[in-house]
């Protein structure tokens, strides 16, 4: 008979909030926790077609397409407690709407990587 190794359960508040998500700041904005989970999850399917159309936007110095998904993308992220995510969009929309392109492009990567973690940690809350 084979050793079966027991599935880690990373579907909890807890694993959301050791990786920098604040799931209960997000539950109560949107008021329960299920409402939440489904919310989040719908957040998670789309949230690589935005990364997609930010990288997009960014390679065709398509600024107001980059303004709109980024925008998008901070109110969600406060929505759901994805606080670094969203101070990053913020930081962004902020500085494409000043015209500081300079400010966009030294911050990119980092923004970019928050971005990719982000995806990270929803796809191991939701692979269960």
């Amino acid at each position: 008979m084979q050793d079966e190794t027991e599935k880690t359960n990373y579907h909890t508040l807890e694993f959301l909030d050791v990786n920098g998500i604040d799931a209960k700041s997000g539950i109560d904005i949107i008021g329960d926790s299920k409402t939440y989970d489904e919310k989040l999850q719908e957040f998670y399917s789309n949230l690589k077609s935005q990364f997609n159309k930010i990288i997009e936007c960014k390679a065709s110095n398509d600024i107001v397409g980059y303004l709109k998904v980024t925008s998008e993308l901070k109110k969600y992220s406060n929505y759901y407690g994805l606080n670094k995510l969203y101070e990053m969009s913020k930081d962004q929309e902020i500085n494409i709407k000043n015209k500081n392109y300079k400010f966009i492009n030294e911050h990119f990567r980092e923004y970019q990587d928050e971005i990719v973690r982000v995806i990270a940690v929803l796809e191991r809350y939701f692979d269960n």
